[in-house]
C-alpha cells in the first residue's frame, strides 16, 4: 500500500503543489468527532480537485452526508474514487465508492452522499461538468 501511495501522491500535483502556505487544503469539515472523521479538498494549480476522507472509526459510514461549504461549490458530473486504503488489492473490501449529489437550482453540487469504509482514507476526484452555469 506504501509503494502505491507514494505513486499517487507523486502523480497527483494537488497533493504537493501547494505544499507550504496556507493553500494546501480546504476544509470541507474538520469536526465531525461524532463519526470520527475528517474531509477536505486538495487542489492543484490548475483547480483540479480532489476530495479526501479519513475515517478514524471502526463503523463504515453508510449514505455519508457531506456538505460542500458555500465558497467551495461549483459544477461537478462525478466524483471519481482514485485512492482507498481500504481497497481489495491491500487485503480491504471495498472496491469503489459511488456518490450521489445534491444540487441547488445552477447545477452546483451543494451536498453528496458516499460510503466511507472504516479505519480508511478515501479520496475521490472532482469530474467538473462541461456546461456552463445558468
Amino acid at each position: 500500500m506504501v509503494a502505491a501511495l507514494n505513486k499517487f501522491y507523486r502523480e497527483t500535483p494537488a497533493f504537493y503543489e501547494k505544499d507550504r502556505n496556507s493553500l494546501d487544503l480546504e476544509w470541507i469539515d474538520k469536526s465531525d468527532s461524532k463519526n470520527s472523521i475528517f474531509s477536505y479538498y486538495r487542489a492543484d494549480n490548475s483547480g483540479k480537485r480532489y476530495a479526501c476522507f479519513h475515517n478514524f472509526s471502526p463503523n463504515t459510514l453508510e449514505d455519508y452526508v457531506v456538505t460542500i461549504p458555500p465558497e467551495l461549490r461549483r459544477q461537478v458530473a462525478e466524483m471519481k474514487q482514485v485512492f482507498s486504503s481500504d481497497a481489495k488489492e491491500f487485503g480491504g473490501s471495498t472496491s469503489s465508492s459511488d456518490v450521489e449529489f445534491i444540487t441547488d437550482d445552477q447545477g452546483n453540487a451543494t451536498a453528496f452522499k458516499v460510503t466511507i469504509p472504516p479505519l480508511s482514507t478515501t479520496i475521490l476526484e472532482e469530474i467538473l461538468s462541461e456546461k456552463p452555469a445558468q
